[in-house]
């Protein structure tokens, strides 16, 4: 049996901060096709520059990436295990008008975030 999880740590990215659960994915997320999402960081990346996604699954067995809109989706009544898949669910967005960067860091306190204004 594998456990759901969610990491005790927030993920940020840029400005944009996402929490881990291990072995976990949502019902009717949309596949992305391409290899180009391929990737954790580029799923992450597409999720971010659309203000509707609410989460992403990254299946790390198939390198896949599901992007979710519904937040109810995310509810536990439609959440599942599921080895080898992640789902990062946005915590907080970045403030209209600014600008992530491309680096990534893994924080358990406070973070000090930059913007960068257009």
């Amino acid at each position: 049996m594998y456990t759901v999880y969610c990491v005790d740590r927030v993920r940020t990215a840029g400005c944009i901060q996402w929490r881990e659960f291990v072995n976990q994915n949502s019902i009717d997320g949309i596949e992305q096709t391409g290899a180009r999402y391929g990737s954790v960081a580029a799923c992450q990346d597409l999720c971010a520059e659309d203000p509707r996604c609410v989460a992403i699954d990254f299946n790390f067995n198939e390198l896949s990436c599901w992007v979710h809109y519904d937040a109810d989706n995310l509810l536990p009544a439609n959440t599942f295990n599921l080895p080898g898949v992640t789902q990062y669910q946005i915590v907080r967005r970045c403030p209209t008008g600014t600008a992530t960067a491309g680096t990534a860091t893994v924080t358990t306190g406070t973070t000090l975030v930059f913007h960068h204004f257009y």
